[in-house]
């Protein structure tokens, strides 16, 4: 991606139709739930975290993985994910025939980790820096595999503008659309559905304080490095930095972004567990967390993306014990 190659503005309608298509029995049309605080704060939730395998990646991971010539597939498939897109990219590989190798940061959660394997894929864990170098596209010494990237790719953008597509029909009036922000991947496609279907619509990319690259990224004008809390719980967004080639997309389609704590993330997960019985995983509970906190989204109709609900037993019950 880069100023010339806009694969935002390249993505049709007729591109998020045809995924929707081939996506219809292997991801499910997720509702929007209503969420409220104690506040009188309110949002439409996106409850992806339903989805198989727990996540929105089963659309993104699935499409990139059908949308691969077969040509390719002899060399099998290799990606970087914190577990999500892992897991999507296995399950879609799984059906098709396809070898799995991931490359996985070692902090992921054990769950992800887990559900990775099960799902036939290679999981080889390497130091945060590492995966990170992986993502930003070094090739894995040894490596020959077709790489599947969890946020570059045009199939990905158009399997996650699906999202967008769906939030958009059932919900035509809303005001603002805000989306978790890891790699960027996710953002980017709900921008695509957007631009085509309600370009009203303010997108907002949402961030844990732990872990602020896009933020921070606004602040200085360009991608630039930041620390990231090692003890966070909130995995698969943030990271060392925004991706360099996503970044002029960034800058021209998101409105801007919405922060909130780890303790604000972890009071909606506990409260999206007690009051709607659902899991929620830390990088989902954060665009509602901003929705439900942020002063400027107190007037204004919004949909948060739930984006996940991977998280690991022991998380929960310690974020259920400290929320109670």
């Amino acid at each position: 991606m880069s100023d010339v190659d806009n694969i935002v503005g390249q993505i049709t309608r007729d591109d998020i139709d045809r995924a929707r298509s081939l996506l219809r029995d292997v991801a499910i049309r997720t509702p929007l739930v209503p969420v409220s605080a104690a506040n009188g704060r309110a949002a439409l939730a996106k409850a992806e975290n339903i989805q198989p395998y727990g996540s929105f990646k089963i659309r993104c991971g699935s499409y990139a993985v059908l949308s691969v010539p077969d040509e390719c597939l002899d060399r099998g498939l290799y990606t970087a994910s914190a577990g999500n897109f892992g897991q999507g990219v296995a399950a879609a590989a799984a059906r098709r025939g396809v070898p799995t190798r991931v490359y996985a940061p070692d902090n992921a959660a054990r769950t992800k980790i887990g559900m990775m394997r099960s799902l036939g894929a290679e999981v080889i864990e390497v130091s945060f820096s590492r995966w990170w170098e992986i993502l930003s596209g070094e090739i894995p010494e040894g490596e020959t595999a077709h790489m599947v990237h969890p946020c570059r790719g045009r199939e990905v953008l158009i399997g996650n503008a699906t999202i967008g597509a769906e939030i958009i029909e059932d919900a035509p009036d809303i005001d603002a659309i805000l989306v978790p922000f890891g790699g960027g991947g996710l953002v980017l496609g709900i921008a695509a559905a957007i631009r085509l279907l309600a370009p009203h619509i303010e997108l907002i990319a949402c961030e844990a304080s732990s872990s602020t690259p896009f933020t921070s990224a606004l602040a200085a004008g360009k991608p630039v490095a930041v620390e990231s809390d090692p003890d966070s719980f909130i995995d698969g967004i943030g990271g060392a930095m925004v991706l360099p080639s996503a970044w002029p997309l960034l800058r021209e389609y998101v409105a801007g972004t919405a922060v909130v704590d780890d303790e604000q993330a972890a009071a909606v997960v506990a409260m999206m567990f007690r009051k709607h019985r659902l899991i929620v995983e830390g990088a989902g509970a954060v665009p509602i967390a901003c929705a439900l906190t942020k002063p400027d989204f107190a007037n204004r109709k919004v949909a948060a993306i739930m984006s996940g609900g991977n998280i690991d037993e022991q998380v929960l019950t310690d974020i259920l014990r400290r929320h109670s």
